[in-house]
């Protein structure tokens, strides 16, 4: 039996995904999907996601990065 916390179905649950190549994309563009079947059944928030990558958007890693780079916003170094 999953056991879960009550308080993700109040609120938006907040996913991280690290890293944006093969698999983090793949994870990444599946999220807007649960987002989608979560509002319909009901949740309150669905989900908040934050997609990171410390790879720059050219050359070789284009290839693993299926989402448009209009879609991110880049966070500016500290």
């Amino acid at each position: 039996m999953h056991e879960f916390v009550a308080e993700l179905l109040r609120r938006p649950v907040r996913v991280a995904v690290i890293g944006c190549g093969g698999t983090g994309c793949a994870m990444a563009a599946g999220l807007p999907h649960l987002h989608q079947s979560m509002l319909v059944a009901g949740h309150p928030g669905g989900l908040s996601v934050t997609v990171m990558d410390g790879d720059a958007y050219s050359g070789p890693s284009r290839s693993g990065f299926r989402a448009h780079a209009d879609h991110f916003r880049p966070v500016p170094e500290r």
